[in-house]
């Protein structure tokens, strides 16, 4: 977990050179100048050595998850960009889209009930977005992530609240177990 101040960043790495950054915090400049991803994300994984990443996923478009992530994209060369598909009404989402293609980055998005994994020797990864029905709350639209790696187990849930809790719990095929649980809205 990276301290990102407001909203979340985490960083997978699993030893098999397997990177991934999920969100990557941010605030709202018209409250603040600050920049979370030059300031934070991108020094947090140059001290890690890190000469790319595999993927960068944005759980959903809000900038305290999404605005750090173009300076990552922009800087550090990112195989491919995972998002909900649904860029609300943040111009962020659309910046880090173009910004994912143009900086040579795949983008990928995961529609309702799709899945996507992962897997390297030691871990297996599994993005999927929740399908509540007829919400339009950009927090219950989040990807969900669940990292499993040797005995250890992540879910990463962005920002779900009631309708994208109800939908996960109602994911089939999915084992939501986990030793480690990132508590959404």
């Amino acid at each position: 977990a990276i301290d990102v101040g407001q909203g979340d960043s985490w960083l997978v790495r699993d030893g098999t050179g397997l990177s991934l950054l999920i969100d990557g915090g941010g605030s709202d400049p018209r409250y603040s100048s600050f920049d979370v991803g030059s300031r934070i994300t991108v020094p947090y994984l140059q001290r890690r050595a890190l000469a790319r990443v595999h993927g960068v996923i944005n759980t959903h478009p809000h900038l305290d998850h999404i605005g750090g992530l173009l300076t990552v994209v922009e800087t550090i060369p990112v195989k491919v960009v995972v998002d909900n598909g649904n860029p609300g009404n943040a111009p962020a989402a659309w910046r880090l889209r173009q910004g994912a293609t143009r900086w040579g980055a795949q983008p990928l998005t995961v529609s309702p009930g799709q899945r996507v994994q992962i897997r390297t020797q030691k871990s297996t990864v599994t993005v999927w977005r929740p399908a509540p029905e007829g919400t339009v709350n950009d927090n219950d639209l989040s990807l969900v992530t669940k990292i499993q790696s040797g005995p250890w187990s992540f879910l990463l849930t962005g920002d779900l609240e009631r309708a994208g809790i109800e939908a996960l719990l109602n994911t089939s095929g999915v084992d939501l177990s986990a030793d480690v649980l990132q508590i959404p809205h």
